[in-house]
């Protein structure tokens, strides 16, 4: 349950960084390291819907796999996401700050954030229902 709190707190991070005008070269890298943390999160709160997966019935495991694969497709699209974000850093880092294009990568850099922030409501709501079947399972 804490992680699931730590990871509601980055996501409104991610979400008021991108959203709090416009953005600073040092505002773009705290960005960039709140949805770095947030694919991380992800990635270990996959590894336990795995192992409880591992635990579960050979009957309830049939009800936890199509879970499983959706919430790796939304892992993968996390670490895409986050490459993509990551190029467009590194791009707006090097821009100079009159350039007009400048503008154009941080409206980019906005958008990939606010795409991070539905991966992570995704992701979310995918672990919420695999908490739930694990919880269903055993029986509390």
């Amino acid at each position: 349950m804490n992680k699931l709190i730590l990871f509601l707190m980055i996501s409104a991070s991610v979400t008021s960084i991108a959203f709090a005008g416009s953005i600073e070269p040092e505002g773009v890298k705290k960005a960039y390291t709140k949805a770095e943390k947030t694919c991380k999160q992800m990635d270990s709160d996959h590894n336990k819907m795995k192992g409880e997966h591992k635990l579960m019935f050979k009957a309830w495991q049939e009800k936890s796999s199509p879970l499983l694969t959706e919430d790796e497709g939304v892992l993968i699209e996390c670490k895409t996401t986050l490459s993509a974000l990551k190029d467009l850093n590194e791009q707006i880092d090097k821009a100079v700050s009159d350039d007009p294009a400048k503008e154009k990568l941080i409206n980019d850099y906005e958008k990939k954030l606010s795409l991070m922030d539905d991966i992570a409501g995704r992701h979310k709501a995918i672990r919420e229902r695999h908490e739930r079947l694990f919880h269903e399972m055993m029986g509390h």
